[in-house]
Parts: C-alpha cells; structure tokens; sequence
C-alpha cells in the first residue's frame, strides 16, 4: 500500500491519494481511512511524495502510455495531467522537479524535461514538416500545445528560417532533401512577403536553387510521386487558355520556336508546373 508522507497537509494529502487512485487504485487504502492511516504511517512504508509520483510519470516516458493506465482518452489524460502539475507547482520549491524529471509532453508526445522544450510561436507546421524532411524534428523541441501548466522560452519563425537555411547549404541532396526544396519553393510561391522577410538568402535564389535541386527526370518523378505540391496545375491551364492552345505540347512547340512573331502577345508567368510539364530540370535547358 502506498500513502502519502504524513508531514503534508490534509488536502496535499488527498490530492496525492486521488493521483495514486487515478494511477493503481488497487494499491491505496479508502480514501475514507487516509487521514488515519497517514497518522500512523511509519519510516518504512511506502511513502509517496512529489517526487514518487514523478517516478511514475518519468516510467510512462509518452502520453500515450500514460493514458493506458489512466484508461483515458488523450483529451482526458492532458487534462489530467495539467491538473497535476499545476498542483504540484502550487509549491513554488518543486518547480526543479520539471527541470530533473521528462514529464512534460513535446509535440510528438515524448515526455521531456521543461529545460528541453520551448512554446511553439512558429504556428507553421509547413516549416516544421520542411526542416524535418532535412534532417531536424522539432516536434522533439516543442511543447505540446495543451499544456497548460509551467513558463517556457519559445522558438519563432525567424529561428526554423535560420534553421532550415543552415540544413540547406549543408544537407546532402537525398530523397527527403529534394522534396524539401520543393515544399519550401511552394511554399515560397504561398507566402512572398513571409520568404522574403524570413529566407532572404534562399528566397532570392529560389529558381536556381529548385533547378539545381531537381538534377534529373528520375529524381522528378519521385518528387512528383511523393504528393508534393509543386504548383496548382490551375495556373498551367490558364496559361494555355491565354495563349489561345489546347495542349501542353503545342506550348512546348511554342517555346522552342524560334520565330517569336508566332507567340500571341500576353503576358507569360513560366511558373515550375509549366517547367516540370516541359521537362525542363535544369538551368541550362531553362535557356
């Protein structure tokens, strides 16, 4: 049997004899008989303080498992635990608690310690799922959004740009690498003020750096296969509807004629799906 330490308060006491209940009902006495039994306890029983109950929590390690034993649902089993930590931060001394022990759930929910996780004022999960193509999950590093109990530094914006920029120059050009230039050139083409103000390097080499990227038709075709976005093919067929053409073939016609006088006279956006459509995967074909 497990009881509370019997220097706690009566309601300290009984907020942890409603966690251990919550945890193994089977291994707490009638909540009826604690005050009694916690009079009465002696050095060698099975004394549960602050950190016990972290133990416990240190051993579920995600909140996946510790919703299994609760038998809660993940709503459920947040709010559960931010009732706790709030409780237990209601004594300002077991704030090195959160700094000694992974209890604390990051984005991926991974208990880790409050040292190791940081608010999350990114809210573009475009960004995250970007850099972890190249190599960085910072779910890892942040916090889940539900929860409700502690004070955190945060990573912005500006620190995944700087991040994703770094990973860019320097991470070998593999699968994922290819279809995170892809997602960061949609993405560039979603947001141009953002890219400009965050990817000021990166932004202004945009074209090059996806045409350097995409070295050939073989590593294409697995991008295209992958489900990225390159471009809304709604852009293509306005382009062929502005040049007053039906096929993609008679535009590739077009454009490698010579003779400029047959091109109808509209203004042309050669965006990446018109390239890709082409088969144009490199700088020099581009010329």
């Amino acid at each position: 049997m497990d009881f509370p330490l019997k220097d706690y308060s009566k309601l300290i006491q009984a907020k942890i004899w409603q966690c251990l209940f919550d945890l193994y009902p089977d291994n707490v006495c009638k909540k009826e008989h604690l005050y009694s039994w916690c009079n009465k306890s002696w050095e060698s029983w099975n004394l549960i303080d602050y950190q016990g109950i972290m133990n416990f929590l240190v051993d579920q390690k995600m909140i996946e498992k510790l919703g299994q034993c609760l038998e809660m649902d993940e709503s459920a089993t947040y709010d559960w635990l931010n009732s706790l930590c709030n409780f237990i931060l209601e004594d300002e001394t077991n704030e090195i608690l959160f700094e000694k022990n992974s209890i604390i759930p990051n984005q991926n929910g991974h208990f880790r310690k409050k040292s190791e996780l940081y608010i999350d004022e990114i809210e573009n999960d475009e960004l995250v799922w970007i850099l972890k193509l190249l190599g960085e999950d910072w779910k890892e590093q942040l916090l889940s959004k539900k929860i409700e109990f502690g004070e955190y530094h945060s990573k912005n914006k500006i620190g995944i740009a700087a991040q994703i920029t770094d990973k860019i120059n320097k991470a070998p050009k593999d699968d994922s690498f290819i279809k995170a230039v892809s997602l960061l050139s949609e993405w560039f083409d979603n947001n141009p003020q953002l890219g400009t103000e965050l990817f000021s390097e990166l932004f202004s080499k945009r074209a090059e750096l996806f045409m350097n990227t995409i070295e050939d038709k073989e590593s294409l075709y697995k991008v295209m296969r992958s489900g990225a976005n390159l471009r809304e093919v709604s852009e293509l067929n306005k382009l062929l509807t502005e040049m007053n053409i039906s096929k993609v073939s008679e535009l590739r016609e077009l454009l490698n004629s010579t003779n400029t006088e047959k091109i109808p006279n509209c203004p042309i956006v050669i965006t990446q799906v018109i390239l890709l459509s082409l088969g144009v995967t490199s700088i020099v074909e581009l010329e």
